[in-house]
């Protein structure tokens, strides 16, 4: 038995949200260099708010969601540009992550699965498919819903991505004349202190990989 496995078992769940990079797959990347240029935009943008501000955030996300709080959405529709463009073309391997994947494979008919990432979901739905892991042979999908950098206004920490998820699994229970979900019933996994913060955001359990 996984250790995700393990961990249900003790704590029942219904939904259950998986973070991408470095939890399904690790993507061979280099993100020194994305980082470089991110923080070289932001700081082109607005010199002054980027000074002030970038030792107040502890990851590029932050920063990002700092800029568009402050009003200056432009930046952050150039900087997802980039990410896309960087994510596609200088990707060189993944690796998957066996225990949770084969975990998703051989339990899509007892769960609820989701993704709630930071990546684009270009580059993340051709990592699924290419890895059997968009649909199963039947055609049948494994995620309900992708959040993916496309589709949030803020980056985790922020719980913004949730209610997508949220508002989906409401929708779908009451469609299908079931009671609607509560917090309590779904959970977060990820490997990083902002997956942790954005369920801790959302109100919901966190499973560290």
């Amino acid at each position: 038995m996984s250790d995700l496995a393990a961990f249900l078992d003790r704590n029942p769940k219904q939904h259950i949200i998986f973070d991408f990079d470095q939890t399904l797959f690790t993507l061979d990347l280099p993100w020194g260099d994305y980082l470089d240029t991110t923080y070289e935009l932001l700081k082109n943008h607005n010199d002054e708010f980027y000074t002030e501000h970038s030792d107040k955030n502890a990851t590029n996300y932050e920063l990002l969601n700092a800029f568009v709080r402050a009003g200056m959405p432009e930046i952050r529709a150039t900087a997802d540009e980039y990410a896309c463009t960087f994510e596609t073309e200088e990707l060189d391997g993944v690796t998957e992550h066996p225990e949770i994947t084969t975990f998703i494979r051989t339990n899509a008919g007892n769960y609820q699965f989701y993704i709630w990432t930071s990546n684009c979901s270009k580059g993340v739905r051709r990592v699924l498919e290419e890895n059997k892991l968009w649909q199963d042979e039947s055609g049948k999908p494994y995620f309900q819903v992708l959040v993916s950098r496309d589709t949030v206004a803020y980056f985790k920490p922020n719980p913004d991505g949730f209610s997508q998820i949220a508002d989906y699994a409401a929708k779908t229970a009451e469609a299908n004349n079931q009671a609607q979900p509560q917090l309590s019933e779904f959970l977060m996994v990820g490997d990083s202190n902002s997956d942790k913060g954005a369920a801790e955001a959302a109100g919901i359990d966190f499973f560290r990989v």
